[in-house]
C-alpha cells in the first residue's frame, strides 16, 4: 500500500513527453486503412490528392463552382495550398503523382476551364453490380487561380 503521505506528485514534464498522441496515431491508420483498401479494390483514391492541393476544405459547393457545372460535391476549397498556389502548380503535381488508372478531361466555361480527374474504384459486392467512382473537379479562373471539389458517386455497371 502506497503511505499518501510519502507519495510524490509525478512531474508536468514527464506527463508531457510520455503522453500519447492519440490524433496522429489515428491519422497514420487511416491513411494505412484507406491505402490498404484501395490497393485491394484495385482503385486509386482521390481523397489523398484533392487534401494535397486543397487543404483548408470545406463541406458542399460554392456557386462558383455550381454556375461551372459540378454536379457534386463532398468538400470544397478556394483557399490553395502554399505548395500549390496556382492551376499551373496544381497540374504539375498531378502529373507528376497521379497513378495512370486516373483519367483527365477538361473543358472550356466561359473564361475559365474545368478539368476533371476520375477513378473507378470497385466496390465489393457479391453481384459486383456497382462502383463507386471518385472525383476531383479543378476550376481554374481567368487568372490562373483556382477553385477545387471532391466527389464520390455511386454508379451502376
Amino acid at each position: 500500500m502506497i503511505n499518501a503521505s510519502k507519495a510524490r506528485a509525478i512531474p508536468e514534464s514527464f506527463l508531457q513527453s510520455n503522453m500519447k498522441r492519440p490524433t496522429m496515431r489515428r491519422l497514420i491508420y487511416a491513411i494505412l486503412l484507406l491505402l490498404g483498401s484501395a490497393v485491394s479494390a484495385n482503385a486509386t483514391v482521390l481523397f489523398p490528392y484533392f487534401v494535397d492541393i486543397a487543404p483548408n476544405y470545406e463541406d458542399g459547393l460554392t456557386e462558383e463552382l455550381k454556375a461551372a457545372g459540378v454536379p457534386c460535391g463532398l468538400y470544397h476549397s478556394t483557399k490553395p495550398g502554399f505548395l500549390n498556389s496556382n492551376f499551373t502548380e496544381v497540374e504539375d503535381l498531378f502529373k507528376e503523382t497521379l497513378p495512370s488508372d486516373v483519367e483527365r478531361f477538361e473543358q472550356k466555361r466561359g473564361n475559365s476551364m474545368l478539368v476533371v480527374y476520375s477513378s473507378v474504384n470497385k466496390k465489393d459486392d457479391a453481384l459486383n453490380t456497382k462502383t463507386m467512382k471518385s472525383y476531383i473537379y479543378i476550376l481554374r479562373r481567368a487568372d490562373n487561380s483556382f477553385v477545387a471539389a471532391y466527389c464520390e458517386q455511386e454508379e451502376e455497371l
